[in-house]
């Protein structure tokens, strides 16, 4: 995890073409109700970062964004959420191993409130992905309040990724592992 997050965002965000830094921790799950499992990119941020969002913030479909913050619930991608039969104010099990290396790896589970869907008309994020508030993901994930996973970087010319890469890389040093969206989407 990155550690002491919001000082290399301070750091980042100072660099030129950076819009925002946005932490988030992310980590797979599988999605359970009543016997229907679906894996899923659970993906936790801040409210505010959530509501930054345009394509996000105008496509929820069901329910309200502002709900989650009330107690830590999901918002999930209409697709899967359909998928799984879930209704919002249902309860959804997340199941998510912990472990590995030297330590056995072993299931763990909660369940969390259904508060609201979205869709931004890609199957690929509305069938697999859900939100929640960073603090609850961070707490699910085991990870300490001053701990994300990543940080998203908003460009002011998404076609300088390459470039504000090689800066954020060089800005951080060699123990941070920096992509783009160019790198991801390569093919």
């Amino acid at each position: 995890p990155l550690t002491h997050f919001a000082a290399l965002v301070a750091r980042i965000r100072n660099l030129p073409g950076v819009v925002e830094a946005i932490p988030r921790v992310e980590g797979e799950v599988m999605a359970i109700d009543r016997g229907v499992a679906r894996g899923a990119l659970l993906r936790g941020m801040r409210l505010e970062d959530l509501e930054a969002r345009p394509n996000l913030a105008k496509g929820i479909v069901a329910g309200r964004l502002a709900d989650i913050a009330a107690n830590g619930g999901l918002v999930l991608g209409e697709r899967l959420r359909r998928d799984l039969g879930v209704g919002i104010g249902g309860v959804l099990t997340l199941l998510s191993p912990r472990g590995g290396g030297d330590q056995p790896i072993e299931p763990v589970s909660a369940d969390f409130d259904v508060d609201a869907s979205f869709s931004v008309r890609m199957q690929e994020i509305d069938s697999s992905y859900i939100f929640m508030p960073l603090d609850a993901a961070q707490n699910y994930f085991n990870l300490q309040p001053n701990q994300v996973t990543a940080l998203d970087l908003l460009l002011a010319d998404t076609d300088a990724a390459s470039a504000v890469a090689l800066a954020v890389q060089k800005e951080l040093g060699a123990n941070y592992r920096v992509g783009n969206w160019l790198q991801r989407n390569a093919a």
